[in-house]
């Protein structure tokens, strides 16, 4: 089974928390805002995750743009889009 990270940027550090597919945190971490530096607290950790997400934000284009070309699984995501399309489905 995989595992799935989100990423919480700001413009000096990121956090990361990890969790395998019943919601159970595998590992937290705040490292630089920098590609090489989440791709290594995650590579270093974790050679099994199935997909990263992040919430769109300033630095959302540049960063996503670093971690494809490192071949990460990265998603991005608008958290109003995603509310939006919660109400639609209706509840779980």
């Amino acid at each position: 089974m995989g595992v799935f990270a989100a990423l919480d940027v700001s413009q000096d550090e990121t956090a990361i928390c990890v969790v395998d597919g019943d919601g159970m945190i595998l590992g937290e971490a705040k490292v630089p805002t920098c590609p090489d530096a989440i791709v290594r607290w995650l590579r270093d950790r974790f050679d099994n995750l199935e997909r990263i997400g992040m919430e769109t934000g300033p630095l959302a284009v540049w960063l996503w743009n670093a971690l494809t070309e490192r071949d990460l699984p990265i998603v991005c995501l608008d958290a109003r889009r995603a509310e939006d399309d919660a109400e639609q489905d209706g509840p779980a």
